[in-house]
């Protein structure tokens, strides 16, 4: 056999050689992918059914939407985006905890309360029978709606409410004779409100909205005289009254007066702690 031979058979041999080793390395790789594919999908199918099965049962926070929230309800929320600031504000705070008191003889809100509304204190006359007995706030601005023209004798009639301060500190007698106004105030977080005849402070716990003095209808012992004065509720006027600006003096209707207590000996208020002739101070307390 010569050299020639030889190499020819050789060189056939490698080659043979190497395409074996390049099919084995193929099948070994078409083997190995088929087997991860395979796997990766089994896993991929497990982690599927848990997870739905999470979500059937620990839905998070963010994938829950409440009973009756559905796309119309989602447009609205982004349509309540587009509302006047203060609207906003009011209907995000509706479902806040929150209370509302009066702040009588005052046109503004404490700081920390939102003012929903002023206005002017209303009441029945004091010379007149029959009528209601409490003060009202009532909006600068009335709302009417059927209306009969005239004055008819068949209702109650209302009356700005003037202050009867003569004789009390600078205060008050800088309002004498002129109508008192009101403000209808609101604060969030705190659930109760309470009026504390007797103190100018608050109970333990609780916050102080503001002070004053206790205020109501006078006290006239002639019941039956054309001048008596009838009974109303008794209110907290702010300790720094204000006057409705545009009201002259001495008009009359309803009436504003001081309260004292009378101390009886062995009677419900006591001697000591109450003196005669000293007028109530109050306070409007939140918690």
């Amino acid at each position: 056999m010569n050299f020639t031979l030889v190499a020819v058979l050789v060189s056939s041999k490698r080659e043979k050689v190497t395409m074996t080793i390049m099919r084995s390395v193929i099948a070994i790789f078409v083997f190995t992918f088929s087997f991860v594919g395979a796997t990766f999908e089994d896993w991929e199918a497990n982690n599927l059914q848990t997870d739905l099965h999470d979500l059937s049962t620990e839905p998070e926070w963010h994938d829950v939407i409440p009973l009756g929230q559905d796309g119309v309800e989602r447009t609205e929320r982004h349509e309540q985006d587009l509302l006047p600031e203060r609207e906003r504000g009011a209907r995000q705070l509706s479902g806040t905890v929150s209370t509302t008191y009066t702040r009588w003889g005052r046109k503004v809100c404490p700081n920390g309360a939102e003012l929903v509304y002023d206005g002017v204190m209303a009441g029945s006359g004091y010379l007149k029978s029959g009528g209601g007995a409490d003060y009202l706030c009532l909006p600068i601005v009335p709302q009417y709606g059927s209306t009969v023209a005239g004055s008819q004798d068949n209702r109650d009639h209302l009356w700005g409410v003037e202050y009867e301060t003569s004789d009390f500190d600078p205060a008050f007698r800088d309002v004498d004779q002129h109508d008192a106004p009101c403000a209808v105030c609101r604060v969030v977080n705190k659930g109760s409100s309470l009026m504390v005849p007797g103190w100018n402070s608050c109970p333990p716990g609780w916050v102080k909205e503001y002070s004053g003095y206790l205020m109501s209808a006078r006290f006239y012992t002639h019941t039956h005289s054309t001048s008596s004065h009838h009974r109303t509720q008794h209110i907290c006027v702010d300790e720094q009254p204000e006057a409705v600006y545009w009201t002259s003096s001495n008009t009359n209707g309803a009436l504003l007066y001081f309260v004292e207590a009378r101390c009886t000996a062995g009677g419900g208020i006591p001697c000591g702690p109450y003196e005669d002739g000293n007028e109530l101070t109050c306070a409007v307390c939140t918690i």
